[in-house]
């Protein structure tokens, strides 16, 4: 569970991410869901880690791609929460490893710096909250 913005965020391993409206919640005391994230054919582990931006609405969890070979299948999905339901899958991470060890950690304002550890092994990416084109 993620709170971005004023939406909820729940994950239920397998296949289920749901999104809720906070917006009403301390005026009317209702909530409503907003949207289901999808999935396309990626698996979310039982036991899955998750972290989301420290300033924007972007929602990083780490899960399974089964069409990849089983030592290297690890993936990092990224979702943009409070916008439409077409645009919610903002990115993916393709990580080389198996996703036994893995431990996600972001932080950053503008632009959100993603930390994956895996056993002894420390990777680092980069991810603008707006996209950029750059020529």
């Amino acid at each position: 569970m993620a709170i971005t913005k004023g939406h909820l965020v729940i994950i239920n391993p397998p296949n289920t991410i749901e999104e809720y409206s906070l917006n009403e919640l301390y005026t009317r005391k209702i909530t409503h869901m907003t949207k289901n994230y999808p999935l396309y054919n990626y698996t979310i582990p039982d036991k899955f880690d998750f972290d989301f931006s420290d300033k924007g609405d972007l929602l990083f969890i780490a899960a399974i791609d089964k069409n990849l070979p089983s030592d290297k299948n690890t993936v990092i999905l990224v979702y943009k929460s409070a916008g439409p339901a077409v645009s919610a899958f903002y990115d993916v991470f393709h990580i080389e490893g198996k996703y036994d060890d893995l431990l996600l950690d972001v932080t950053g304002s503008y632009a959100d710096y993603v930390s994956v550890t895996m056993g002894s092994i420390l990777m680092t990416f980069r991810q603008y909250q707006t996209p950029l084109l750059i020529f």
